[in-house]
């Protein structure tokens, strides 16, 4: 999986949120971050985008 550098693509504008998540689900995207030699944050970004991404084809194959 290819992560990009996601601060670039967001450097004009971009909220502060707080959500709470499971320890281990912290523990784990941390560890994955640090494996891909990437920050929390630009993984946890990545991720969100895959997710949206997917879920948008899901709702479009529905709609057909």
């Amino acid at each position: 999986m290819k992560v990009v550098n996601v601060d670039t693509r967001y450097a004009l504008s971009m909220p502060r949120i707080h959500y709470e998540i499971p320890d281990d689900l912290h523990r784990r995207a941390k560890a994955e971050a640090a494996l891909q030699g990437v920050t929390l944050r630009d993984f946890l970004i990545e991720a969100l985008e895959r997710a949206v991404a997917e879920q948008g084809t899901r709702t479009k194959r529905k709609a057909r």
